[in-house]
Parts: C-alpha cells; sequence; structure tokens
C-alpha cells in the first residue's frame, strides 16, 4: 500500500514537472515568434521609409543671392541662417548698362544667425564703372575714364513659419552706403517649396534714398535637378537699381555640405548689354 501511495505521489510530481516544463517552453516559443514579429515588422518599417525616401521629390539647392544674403541670384528669400552658423558668398559680375560702358562689380557678403529664425547680414561690394568719351553740342568732347567706388551694406532678417507646408515669410531690410550716398531697404518675401520639389520665391523692397525712391520685386522659381544640382529663373523690376529691371536665369551646384557654386546670365528690360556672373558659396559647419 506504501509502495503504491509513493508511486501515485512520484507520478503527480512527475506530471506536475514535465507540465512546468512544457509550459515554460510554450512560452519562450510564443516570446520568441512575438520577438521574431517585431523584428520583421522594422524590417519592413525600415524598408517602407527607404522606398518613400527615394520616391520623394528632389531638393532644391539653397545658397546666397549676389550680396551673400539666402536667396536665388537677385532677390532674397526667406531662409536664415542657424543660429550660431554662417553662409557666405564671392561673386564676379559684368554688365554694360548702355553702348560703351562697362560695370564690373565684386560683391563679398555673409549673412549669421544670431538667435532662433533671426540673422545678421553684411556685405562689401567693389564697383568699377569704364565710360567712353562723349562728345555734346557746345560742350564738345568730354573724356571717359574708369571709376571705383566701394559700398557696404549691413542688414537684419526675421523669419515666420507659415502654416502652409512648406510656406517661410520674412521681414527685415538693409542700408546700403557708397561714397556718403545711403539707400534704406525695408523688404518682406514669400517662399514656397512645392511637394514637387519647386522652390518658389517672390521678394519686394521700397528703396529710399534722396532724391529718388522707388520699389522693387523679383519672383523666382528654383528647378532641381538632382540634390546636388539646379537651375532657377528670376524676373526682376529694379532689381539691379532704379529702372534697372531684369531677366535671369542659371545654375546653381553643390560640392559638398559647405561649398557651392553657380552662374547666371541676365537680360536687362531697359536697354543695355547682358550681365553675366559666377560666384561660390561656402558655410560653416
Amino acid at each position: 500500500m506504501k509502495f503504491l501511495n509513493r508511486f501515485i505521489l512520484g507520478s503527480l510530481v512527475l506530471a506536475l514537472a514535465l507540465s512546468l516544463c512544457a509550459g515554460t517552453a510554450d512560452a519562450a516559443s510564443k516570446k520568441s515568434k512575438k520577438s521574431t514579429k517585431k523584428e520583421s515588422k522594422k524590417k519592413k518599417e525600415a524598408k517602407k521609409e527607404a522606398r518613400h525616401e527615394a520616391a520623394s521629390p528632389k531638393k532644391f539647392v539653397l545658397g546666397t543671392n549676389t550680396m551673400g544674403r539666402a536667396g536665388l541670384f537677385y532677390g532674397d528669400s526667406s531662409e536664415v541662417a542657424e543660429t550660431g552658423k554662417w553662409e557666405g558668398a564671392l561673386h564676379v559680375t559684368y554688365s554694360s548698362p548702355a553702348s560703351g560702358f562697362s560695370n564690373f562689380s565684386v560683391p563679398l557678403g555673409v549673412h549669421l544667425g544670431v538667435a532662433e529664425n533671426f540673422e545678421l547680414s553684411g556685405a562689401l561690394v567693389l564697383n568699377a564703372m569704364s565710360s567712353p568719351d562723349i562728345t555734346l553740342p557746345i560742350l564738345g568732347t568730354i573724356a571717359g575714364g574708369t571709376s571705383t567706388t566701394l559700398g557696404v551694406d549691413l542688414g537684419g532678417k526675421y523669419r515666420i513659419v507659415g502654416k502652409a507646408s512648406g510656406m517661410a515669410f520674412s521681414l527685415g531690410g538693409d542700408i546700403l552706403m557708397t561714397d556718403g550716398y545711403a539707400v534704406l531697404t525695408p523688404r518682406g518675401t514669400i517662399t514656397y517649396l512645392t511637394e514637387g520639389g519647386l522652390y518658389l520665391n517672390g521678394d519686394f523692397g521700397v528703396h529710399i534714398s534722396d532724391p529718388t525712391t522707388y520699389v522693387s520685386f523679383d519672383a523666382g522659381v528654383g528647378v532641381p535637378f538632382s540634390s546636388k544640382f539646379a537651375g532657377i529663373v528670376e524676373i526682376g523690376a529694379n532689381q539691379l537699381g532704379d529702372a534697372g529691371s531684369v531677366l535671369g536665369g542659371g545654375i546653381r551646384a553643390g560640392l559638398g555640405e559647405n561649398a557651392k557654386l553657380q552662374a547666371m546670365l541676365g537680360i536687362p528690360l531697359n536697354g543695355g548689354g547682358v550681365q553675366i556672373g559666377a560666384g561660390v558659396i561656402l558655410a560653416s559647419n
């Protein structure tokens, strides 16, 4: 009888042990399957994200205008430098505003982020104007020659993020001082990046000086051909000064994270010869 009791007790213990082992193995198996499912889900999400990035529109190559401020070739844009970072540019341009006249311009400019959505900018502009001899009735011949001027431009801009995705605005301005002559320009911009990757930009300014005050307007579009190469087309009313409207176009190419090259061709809309130019853009890390 004792033997039978011991046999039954042992059997119960063995059955309980086997049940516990089976439960543990089943739990481990379920945990392993769950972990495998999670890993599979993560891989699927990663593949989906990679496909989305590959299918996403190309990004426009951001850069500066000839004055070293964020923009296309002539107009400012709504972009600003990040706090503590800078971006600058050196350009060389040539134009012939009238028959026999020529003008070389070498602007060197930079913009610096000093606070969130706020930046300061500055530029030096070297201009060399060459003029031919002119013969006038009574006055006779007036000798031509070359005159050189150095201008200083100082400004600032605040960026406002729009409610619509891809839209931004900016408010700011600058003052250009050349040989005791100053032009104060408050300006505003609007920039919109479309879902297709096009970069649309508008710039409106009021140029206040003595004795002439005039307004300027610029509308442009940037077309990304790849992540490192883009085309730009602009039309600007008085962007080259009073009665200096221009239709321009050109290319911008990225050489890496912090360097870009651009070249442009401008056709004056108020008479005169073409404007050609090229520049290099550098930025901090």
